[in-house]
């Protein structure tokens, strides 16, 4: 907090293109008060670092609800796509963070949304076993028969 009184620069980012907001958004601890203190000083929620990972999406691969939610009432936008077109609630379902699906559904994630492979959500909770995570998608109507490049579908992903 000191610094951000101080007039840190919000935009600097590491090596890797991450800003201050995206790295308090990852790891395996949720920094959600940092999140906020960085969004009250102005710190752009929808920033992206080299491999185009947003904020968001760094929270949603990390299962840090808490700091998704506060990113996506500050205007975070919930489907954007990183450089091989994954969405944060593509991360969110791969890893198996039911609630955090839950949360970018509720947000209006496009469910059936494909990153360049062909990839959906459903997809990804299926092949990983993630059995919550796809029943929420189904309840959302992920669409069951969409095929990725390689031919395969959810059901069987999942076998």
């Amino acid at each position: 907090a000191l610094l951000l009184k101080h007039g840190t620069d919000l935009d600097a980012t590491n090596p890797t293109g991450r800003t201050p907001l995206m790295i308090a958004t990852g790891g395996y601890r949720s920094h959600s008060d940092m999140v906020m203190a960085l969004i009250d000083h102005n710190a752009p929620v929808n920033s992206a670092c080299l491999n185009g990972w947003t904020p968001l999406m760094s929270a949603s691969c990390h299962g840090h609800t808490r700091a998704a939610v506060v990113l996506l009432e500050n205007g975070a936008a919930v489907d954007l796509q990183d450089n091989a077109g994954a969405t944060a609630l593509m991360f969110a379902a791969s890893e198996g963070h039911s609630d955090m699906v839950m949360t970018l559904i509720t947000h209006n994630a496009s469910v059936d949304l494909a990153d360049q492979d062909g990839w959906t959500p459903l997809m990804l909770a299926s092949k990983n076993g993630y059995a919550d995570s796809a029943v929420a998608l189904l309840c959302k109507a992920a669409t069951t028969d969409l095929q990725n490049k390689n031919g395969w579908i959810a059901l069987a992903l999942a076998a």
